[in-house]
């Protein structure tokens, strides 16, 4: 009898966990745009295994590099809360800058006169790196898209990023 309890208890397990990772409201591998000012030909892809491998050196000499994660348009709703999340690593290590479509807390706007977006920093490492953020959904900052942003000074370094695992989940 008990190892009916562990089987069932395994079952909804992994029922659970099925369905956790659907509840993404972005696909396995969501639509990305890459550039630096004024444009880029370079544009990465997912590979076989869902993993999206940016290369800075393909921004070498530019102030600004930007990887855009397409939400899908009327997946969020105003005023709701959201966890975004994602495996990063990058060789070397380096840092980058997550804005999610949020407004920064001290009021201050972008240069359209838009709220500016709410930034996260995280350190991608040369081993697999979870990283997630919460926001509450403001879409006078942006459509709903997700942007990995990168400055002069980390593109000096040449890092190649790799991404995997990105979600968007909503929060109850």
């Amino acid at each position: 009898m008990n190892s009916l309890k562990v089987i069932s208890a395994f079952l909804a397990f992994a029922t659970l966990a099925t369905f956790a990772s659907a509840q993404s409201l972005i696909p396995a591998k969501p639509n990305t745009k890459f550039w630096y000012p004024p444009y880029s030909k370079y544009q990465p892809s997912f590979d076989a295994e869902g993993v999206i491998t940016v290369d800075l050196s393909q921004a070498a000499g530019k102030n600004m590099a930007v990887l855009e994660i397409e939400v899908p348009s009327g997946s969020l709703s105003q005023g709701s809360l959201y966890k975004v999340s994602f495996d990063v690593k990058a060789t070397p290590a380096g840092p980058l800058i997550l804005n999610v479509p949020e407004p920064k807390p001290d009021g201050s706007v972008s240069g359209n006169g838009a709220p500016a977006a709410n930034a996260v920093w995280a350190m991608a490492r040369p081993q697999w790196t979870k990283v997630t953020a919460e926001f509450l959904y403001d879409p006078t900052v942006n459509k709903g898209g997700l942007t990995l942003f990168w400055n002069s000074q980390y593109i000096q370094g040449g890092s190649v990023y790799q991404f995997r695992n990105i979600q968007v989940v909503a929060v109850e």
